[in-house]
């Protein structure tokens, strides 16, 4: 059944996008948003930032920036961000050819799904496939399962991890950016500019499938980022597991210890184990 915005649903408990609409790029961002009650994460691409209102918001984050009249929610750094090089050609809808396209929200678990084969200027193919949710088994997990196929040889690099630059709607909410690396972790912890609320964003990460030839660390102003690189024949395969915590002092006393707890003990237990979790949370509430 076709729905309005080019979206349409097969048997309601999904709302479906075969195309890429640049007009709709604000409308669909909320569309496609996955959420648990703590946060709420806009159906955004991996690759984007600021410009495409990239947001996560969080509970109890209030917040009034410099120079504002209202106060509002945070929007959080995105520990989801993640973007795909080839020859240093970014992957994004907005350049290259894309194809097979497939953009999917399911309602029933809350599973926001994106499936494409994109092709870039060179020629070379990539098949692409990325999966997340906000977990209902923590409120305080993000978790996503980003995978490509190759299917030319050649260099690929992964730029990944905690992008602050966001976009906000009444001004800079934060000030300060401290950067956190422990045990494989990184993180940024944040101090809101009003109450001085502190705010802790912690990404960690599972490679399977083909793995890097090379890890770096990134620290740069507010992204604390992770760039992989891999040389891949045709039919290789990368998978990306991805895990954010996110936590604050207004709701745990100790919400840095917290974080990185709980994103131990999810990295320790796998996406598809987290997903397990999530959907007998689910299935308990319907």
């Amino acid at each position: 059944m076709d729905l309005k915005n080019n979206l349409r649903t097969e048997t309601g408990w999904e709302i479906i996008e075969k195309s890429f609409s640049e007009e709709q790029l604000v409308t669909t961002g909320s569309n496609f948003m996955i959420g648990n009650g703590y946060l709420g994460y806009r159906g955004t691409f991996e690759e984007w930032s600021a410009d495409e209102y990239v947001a996560c918001i969080v509970t109890d984050t209030w917040d009034q920036a410099e120079g504002s009249r209202w106060s509002e929610l945070c929007n959080i750094p995105n520990g989801l961000f993640t973007q795909l090089y080839v020859d240093d050609e970014l992957l994004t809808v907005f350049d290259g050819k894309s194809s097979q396209y497939h953009r999917e929200l399911n309602l029933k678990y809350g599973v926001n799904k994106r499936k494409m084969r994109w092709t870039s200027g060179t020629g070379k193919e990539i098949d692409l496939e990325v999966e997340k949710f906000a977990s209902h088994a923590n409120h305080h997990l993000l978790a996503m399962n980003y995978q490509f196929k190759a299917n030319k040889e050649g260099s690929y690099k992964i730029i990944t991890g905690i992008d602050g630059v966001v976009w906000s709607i009444n001004g800079e909410h934060f000030g300060a950016y401290n950067p956190i690396e422990k045990d494989e972790i990184i993180g940024l912890e944040l101090t809101t500019q009003e109450l001085g609320t502190s705010i802790f964003v912690l990404e960690g990460l599972k490679i399977e499938g083909k793995k890097p030839v090379s890890q770096t660390l990134i620290k740069e102003g507010k992204r604390q980022l992770r760039e992989l690189i891999f040389d891949l024949e045709p039919g290789d395969k990368v998978v990306l597991q991805k895990v954010v915590a996110i936590t604050h002092d207004n709701e745990l006393s100790n919400p840095g210890d917290t974080g990185f707890t709980e994103l131990s003990d999810a990295l320790s237990l796998g996406y598809n184990g987290m997903m397990k979790r999530h959907k007998e949370h689910w299935e308990n509430f319907w």
